[in-house]
């Protein structure tokens, strides 16, 4: 178990994990602006769970990055729901 901790997979990243990237910073910097604070204990856990997740963009401009697209775009759609449940779609209310 020891030796995972030296064996970190990387990924060269593309420009579709840069829009990815793009994407959820975009979608984070949406939710913390306008949902997080109405959000409970339990989906601001949850939240800063998923932001731990991905890449802040430092590793694509490295040249390397520690997820996958596939990963990123698993991330992109699960940001996506958690915005829809907090109420990003607030225009549907009106």
């Amino acid at each position: 178990m020891q030796g995972d901790i030296f064996n970190k997979v990387t990924h060269e990243p593309t420009r579709r994990t840069e829009e990815l990237i793009t994407e959820l910073n975009a979608l984070g910097r949406d939710i913390e602006a306008r949902l997080l604070q109405r959000a409970s204990a339990a989906a601001k856990v949850e939240w800063f769970a998923i932001r731990a997740a991905w890449p802040d963009g430092k590793d694509v401009r490295d040249g390397a990055s520690s997820v996958s697209e596939a990963e990123l775009a698993r991330i992109v759609k699960k940001v996506q729901r958690f915005q829809q449940i907090l109420g990003g779609q607030e225009g549907d209310a009106a």
